[in-house]
């Protein structure tokens, strides 16, 4: 990159820092510390629209307006992501209490299946044990996970 370029970059992005922050701004960060994280990741999409940018085209602002969108939405995805348990989390975590507390409901596949899931059987192996696919396996899991969980709230 010769130095007019990159002198042409650093222009360009400090003149359109503004319309960073107001992209950043719509996506109502929690705190200070987000707005900037959601400021940087916008500098990098204007960053990157500059450098494809074609001036007949349209206005630049115009066009980075996606650019800088799609790089908050990145980091907010890749570090704002919720974590849920998966059934196989949730069982690990009451493993101990697991058996204590099992309703009346559970068929005799489905207990076979949570104990063949404890002892550290694959979903594909349980599915071949009962010459079925892991599909099956996993959705009986995690019909006899689901039962487990609603008997111990009715209990609660």
């Amino acid at each position: 990159m010769d130095v007019n370029t990159k002198q042409r970059e650093e222009r360009l992005v400090k003149e359109n820092l503004g319309l960073v922050v107001h992209i950043a701004k719509s996506f109502n960060p929690p705190n200070h510390t987000e707005l900037d994280e959601y400021i940087q990741s916008g500098r990098i999409g204007l960053l990157k629209a500059i450098r494809s940018y074609d001036e007949l085209i349209s206005k630049l602002s115009t066009y980075a307006w996606k650019y800088i969108g799609w790089e908050i939405l990145n980091y907010i995805r890749q570090n704002k992501r919720p974590h849920h348990d998966t059934p196989d989390e949730i069982a690990e975590k009451h493993h101990d209490n697991l058996w204590e507390f099992l309703p009346d409901n559970l068929d005799s596949k489905e207990l076979s299946i949570l104990q063949l899931r404890c002892d550290g059987h694959t979903f594909n192996e349980i599915g071949q044990k009962y010459d079925t696919t892991s599909y099956w396996a996993s959705k009986v899991y995690k019909s006899a996970l689901k039962k487990i969980t609603r008997a111990n709230h009715d209990t609660a």
